[in-house]
């Protein structure tokens, strides 16, 4: 029997972690050869969710000129998404908010996972844990990640997954 299957794109500005947080989660590891890409990149990867394990058709997509183009192809037929954004960078952090607006004005009410990457750079950290956590309680969907050392990778997918495979 077939798992489940659903696309979900990863979204966010340039340099947040999108590719690694997509290696990490479908490879199970970090991977030191992610290369620069345009365009997107797609991967399967499979998550567990309360109905059983799921694929998700990861589309990897390359945002241009601090965005996304709403009207692109690679968004059609989506399921979910993964907002990235940069603790690091409190810009980032801003401008995902302001895509997981974008995306369900143009998409209707699809899940969306806000994964603020590099909580192992906590140190240089412009939004501090606080801060996660208040966005956290408006959205269970918020997740500090790490996407080198897999710092919930996984729940970010199976949060998704969760939303996603209500049919069994």
């Amino acid at each position: 029997m077939s798992l489940p299957r659903f696309k979900v794109c990863v979204l966010g500005e340039a340099a947040v972690g999108k590719s690694t947080l997509v290696s990490t989660f479908v490879q199970r590891e970090f991977d030191t050869e992610r290369r620069v890409r345009s365009g997107a990149q797609v991967e399967v990867g499979t998550a567990d969710s309360p109905l059983g394990m799921c694929e998700l058709v990861v589309w990897d997509v390359l945002c241009a000129d601090g965005g996304f183009a709403l009207e692109t192809s690679y968004l059609t037929g989506v399921a979910g998404a993964v907002i990235v954004c940069d603790r690091t960078r409190r810009p980032t952090v801003t401008a995902a908010k302001a895509m997981i607006d974008r995306l369900r004005d143009t998409f209707g009410p699809v899940p969306v996972a806000l994964a603020i990457n590099k909580s192992d750079l906590a140190g240089s950290a412009e939004v501090s844990e606080d801060e996660i956590e208040t966005l956290r309680q408006k959205n269970p969907g918020v997740f500090s990640v790490s996407a080198t050392s897999g710092e919930q990778v996984n729940a970010v997918f199976s949060y998704l997954a969760a939303r996603l495979n209500r049919d069994g």
